[in-house]
């Protein structure tokens, strides 16, 4: 009788084919020599591009499982149930389909598994960068690749076992959106099938409207971590592409707007209050940044004066920090105005 493979790699896609088929074949040769213990799993959300024809290039592969849906459903429901209903592996690990495994990354993370039976979760450590950047690691595959600090979602290079997810979380300085790439997670597969949202099955017209719509995955996670000690791998084992996301920018407001609950999750597992302040900052930081792009430069969707105010009110325990950063540009904002001056022009 086969052995049930140790780790299950799913990709859950919808019509990005041209994304796909690199990522699909650099994918399928990084884990040849461990094909016996690592699945990998593609999960078609009935796309209407050529993405089975790319995924029936590996049919006959070992441990290679394509599904296509029917009827397609919201990509986020897609994330959460394609290792539900369809990893094999003792554990499972959600890639996008435009991302990449690191050289070497595997054979550690097999180890890691290997030495750690009684864990449930490990949190991954990733670099991020443009598509463009990806599509050049991918093209020359050097074993030697070491990501630049700067790109690294967690400044911990460590190797640790921790007592709760709360430790892993304190390690990442403020970086509120570190958990919340899939990437950066690993899970045992039975206990994912332990859990629902209150919420689910997830609906498309929900999406983005609470904290279990936008970030349904992460919190499935927080709640199968939960009083669990986990393994934080600090060393980088994957690319997360940045800004080949399609769906991304339309909802960057109500996607941002959401981190203030993810926030007050962190409160909820146990992260050190000097930790939540600085995640505060840098929301605030980061926010007033891309209300300056994409409001102020006039280069991006309307923002609902609702939801603005919202940002401003739930920002209120640091006013010092959205001061800081907001007044400079409602000073510039309104001298334009005075001056009749356009700002810059909005990008193609």
């Amino acid at each position: 009788m086969p052995t049930a493979p140790l780790l299950s790699i799913c990709i859950p896609t919808y019509n990005r084919a041209d994304v796909l088929e690199p990522a699909l074949a650099h994918l399928m040769e990084t884990r040849r020599p461990y094909i016996e213990r690592i699945e990998v799993v593609v999960v078609d959300n009935a796309s209407t591009d050529r993405t089975p024809a790319v995924v029936a290039r590996w049919a006959g592969e070992a441990n290679f499982r394509a599904v296509r849906r029917s009827v397609g459903i919201s990509g986020n429901a897609n994330i959460v149930t394609t290792p539900r209903e369809y990893a094999s592996g003792e554990f499972f690990w959600v890639i996008g389909d435009d991302d990449l495994i690191l050289p070497g990354s595997l054979p550690l993370l097999l180890e890691l598994l290997g030495k750690n039976p009684d864990l449930d979760h490990f949190v991954l450590n990733y670099t991020h960068g443009s598509y463009e950047e990806c599509c050049r690691l991918r093209t020359e595959n050097d074993p030697g690749y070491e990501p630049p600090e700067e790109s690294l979602a967690c400044p911990d290079r460590r190797l640790v076992r921790q007592d709760s997810i709360a430790r892993v979380l304190e390690a990442t300085e403020g970086n509120f959106q570190f958990p919340s790439h899939v990437v950066g997670h690993v899970t045992r597969t039975r206990r994912w099938r332990e859990i629902r949202l209150p919420n689910e099955p997830l609906q498309q017209a929900a999406l983005f409207d609470t904290l279990e719509d936008t970030f349904p995955h992460l919190v499935l996670l927080f709640n199968a971590a939960q009083r669990r000690p986990v393994f934080y791998c600090g060393r980088p084992l994957a690319f997360a592409s940045l800004g080949a996301q399609e769906w991304a920018r339309p909802r960057w407001f109500d996607f941002f707007y959401r981190c203030h609950e993810l926030r007050a999750r962190w409160r909820q597992l146990g992260v050190a209050p000097d930790h939540l302040s600085l995640m505060h900052r840098r929301w605030i930081g980061q926010w007033t940044g891309d209300l300056h792009r994409f409001w102020f430069l006039e280069s991006g969707p309307t923002i609902r004066p609702g939801l603005l105010a919202k940002f401003i009110w739930r920002s209120l325990p640091e006013p010092a920090a959205l001061a800081r950063r907001l007044l400079p540009l409602l000073a510039r904002k309104i001298k334009r105005s005075l001056r009749g001056t356009p700002g810059p022009a909005r990008a193609a």
